[in-house]
């Protein structure tokens, strides 16, 4: 399970209407796991009922974006192709405004917010 629960999202952001409560708690869930690989396994280490109240709300925040990046640009972000071109137009995935960290495809104003919890530090010891 997850840091987040379907209630907390349906509460404050719900913006995925058109998926049920379930479907909802696996994306939160899969989300969750990316928050994993980006802080290092460091929530899990601590504890998230041990983390403060501000990080406990940034890191609600990121998943809840972050699930919803995820589902709204699923072909977009599974696609094969870096670039895309079709009678002189075309479009540079390179140039977008997410970035990829250990594998996980981020918007970089959400990875902005999971910077300020300060887990995502890769220097020495945290």
């Amino acid at each position: 399970m997850g840091y987040v629960d379907s209630e907390y999202y349906i509460t404050h952001y719900n913006h995925l209407t058109e998926l049920d409560e379930d479907t909802i708690q696996i994306l939160l869930d899969e989300a969750a796991n990316d928050i994993d690989i980006l802080t290092f396994g460091r929530i899990r280490k601590f504890g998230y009922d041990n983390l403060t109240d501000f990080q406990k709300e940034k890191i609600n925040t990121v998943i809840c974006e972050l699930t919803e990046f995820h589902y709204n640009n699923k072909d977009f972000l599974t696609s094969i192709f870096n670039e895309f071109k079709v009678n002189g137009t075309g479009f540079d995935m390179n140039n977008c405004n997410y970035i990829i960290i250990s594998g996980v495809p981020i918007l970089k104003n959400t990875y902005k917010k999971l910077e300020l919890t300060g887990l995502t530090y890769r220097g020495g010891r945290y």
